[in-house]
């Protein structure tokens, strides 16, 4: 009896609880145990548990499954590359030149830096997309219109055109 009793205190230092107050909790919880099987066993299934497999079989009963013929395959098709950056926000979706009607960008612009899909540095001055940029050596004005990853498409007096990094 004694191991016994140096086991259980053993226990009761560890977790760091009161003996006693722990002996009776955990005697509570296994009389309660004890009860919910003895109802479990004895008592069978509630009749709650009894009406819904009732209802089950007789759902069961009344439709029959599906034919083979009656299911429809769903068939899906993904894009090799998707059509937008997932990484980039959706406020110029759709609004991309196409690639083949771009024209030559003017030698004095030079891109620096792209910066969340949204800015770019070019020619050391940083622009938002939809701002404008006077070139210093034609007098021109550029109008910024797309930001990517690695180039900027432009646009001025109409025709666009596109600056990458070199």
């Amino acid at each position: 009896m004694s191991s016994v009793n140096s086991f259980w205190s053993r226990i009761c230092i560890r977790l760091g609880v009161n003996s006693k107050q722990f002996g009776v909790l955990l005697s509570i919880c296994v009389m309660a145990l004890g009860i919910v099987g003895t109802k479990v066993v004895i008592g069978g299934p509630s009749k709650a548990a009894a009406k819904s497999a009732v209802a089950l079989s007789t759902i069961a009963a009344v439709t029959p499954p599906p034919s083979p013929s009656a299911l429809k395959a769903v068939a899906f098709t993904l894009q090799t590359w998707p059509s937008r950056d997932p990484f980039r926000g959706s406020s110029n979706q759709g609004n991309s030149p196409d690639p083949g009607a771009l024209g030559k960008a003017p030698a004095s612009l030079r891109l620096g830096a792209t910066m969340d899909g949204q800015f770019a540095v070019i020619n050391g001055k940083t622009l938002k997309e939809g701002q404008s940029l006077t070139d210093p050596v034609s007098g021109s004005s550029y109008r910024l219109l797309e930001v990517e990853t690695r180039s900027v498409t432009m646009e001025a007096g109409g025709q666009r055109f596109q600056i990458a990094f070199d």
